[in-house]
């Protein structure tokens, strides 16, 4: 079997014990969405071996560590207001995503993608992550936009929560508005701002 495929069973053995644990020891012949199942019962048996040695626990603290560094270093308001289910988050995006990029704007988009899948599927459409999410994702495309000299930039911003609670970070009453406003950052003096299309 080619050491590639090898790798990838065991990065997803990595960021999923579980389905090492049941994957590797019956393998679905079919279709699976997992590395691993065309391994040859010898490359299990070795797989299996390597996972039970006591160095893996942190192997897969450091895999982990990696990985969400990028993460949070580009979405810190986001994973402000993820907060105590940033673990959560962290471990369904290992366990969903084995094929990690090392290229950290490859994978931040990546997993900017992802979580408002996870999250409307998980706690519901209005999670206030999810406009910082879209904040932080307008951030960046206003950066891009002032790098390319853009002639005044307007990048619009939906919110489901009301924006200045939003960019204060979290707090635990943060309530849903009634319907969602649109907010956009410009230019302004050289800076950036956001103004908000309810502003009297």
């Amino acid at each position: 079997m080619p050491l590639a495929e090898f790798q990838r069973a065991f990065a997803a053995a990595m960021d999923d014990p579980a389905w090492a644990a049941t994957r590797l020891a019956e393998p679905d012949a079919a279709a699976t969405e997992k590395a691993g199942a065309r391994l040859t019962p010898a490359e299990r048996e070795r797989l299996r071996r390597l996972l039970q040695h006591q160095g893996m626990a942190a192997n897969r603290m450091l895999r982990r560590s990696t990985r969400a560094m990028p993460l949070h270093s580009a979405l810190p308001l986001t994973f402000a207001w993820l907060r105590q289910e940033a673990t959560a988050v962290l471990d369904a995006w290992a366990r969903q995503t084995t094929d990690a990029s090392v290229q950290y704007a490859r994978e931040v988009a990546r997993f900017a993608v992802w979580l408002p899948g996870f999250l409307t599927a998980t706690r519901g459409r209005s999670h206030p992550a999810l406009d910082a999410l879209r904040f932080e994702g307008a951030l960046a495309a206003m950066t891009e936009a002032i790098e390319a000299r853009a002639a005044d930039p307007d990048i619009a911003v939906v919110f489901a929560h009301d924006p200045d609670v939003i960019l204060a970070g979290w707090r635990a009453d943060a309530m849903a508005l009634a319907r969602p406003i649109t907010a956009h950052l410009r230019l302004h003096d050289g800076n950036v701002v956001l103004l908000r299309d309810d502003a009297t």
